[in-house]
């Protein structure tokens, strides 16, 4: 969906149109319900997460600013906080079948770099940088609506990006020459 069109969409959403509010919906829960999933929700919980999100997004678009799709995942990241505080516990996140679909197999890049290499190299990273990446390769965002996702500055973005590329390099690189990544 072009900016013109989401533009559009959320003008006729704030007007009450059902149709609006249902393609606005139908266009973010995937995206949201992935993104809660490479977080390191359960399917079940990164649904009702997704959901939630819609819910809010409906109730409170009158009062958005600024990037839509930003503000869509601010929402999303400060849902799955408040969960997992509820949860008291930290969980880990793992590569779910739901974002390998939608990472590009590295074989078809490198021809030596397996999904599980990818996996096991994803959980070297910190959680900011799991979720730069994933924000940026998996969505497809810049470094300025990461930014305003995550409440940064664009050189904060921009410093986590790099740092999780280059621990991503050295994993894969001793993968690919049967070393240990270490």
């Amino acid at each position: 969906m072009d900016e013109a069109e989401l533009a559009r969409l959320v003008g006729a959403a704030r007007a009450h149109s059902p149709e609006a509010v249902a393609s606005l919906c139908e266009e973010f829960y995937p995206k949201v319900y992935r993104f809660m999933l490479h977080r390191g929700a359960r399917r079940e919980d990164a649904e009702d997460l997704a959901s939630e999100v819609c819910v809010r997004v409906m109730r409170f678009l009158p009062r958005q600013k600024g990037f839509f799709p930003a503000w869509v995942f601010r929402i999303a990241t400060n849902l799955l906080t408040d969960s997992y505080r509820r949860a008291a516990r930290e969980r880990k996140v793992e590569l779910t079948d739901e974002l390998a679909e939608v990472v590009p197999d590295p074989r078809e890049q490198q021809g030596s770099v397996l999904p599980h290499q990818l996996a096991r190299a994803l959980k070297k990273l910190t959680p900011e940088q799991r979720e730069v990446v994933h924000l940026r390769f998996v969505e497809g965002f810049d470094a300025g609506e990461i930014a305003e996702v995550q409440g940064r500055s664009v050189g904060a973005v921009r410093a986590l990006q790099f740092r999780a590329l280059e621990v991503l390099r050295q994993e894969l690189a001793g993968k690919a020459r049967g070393g240990n990544g270490a």
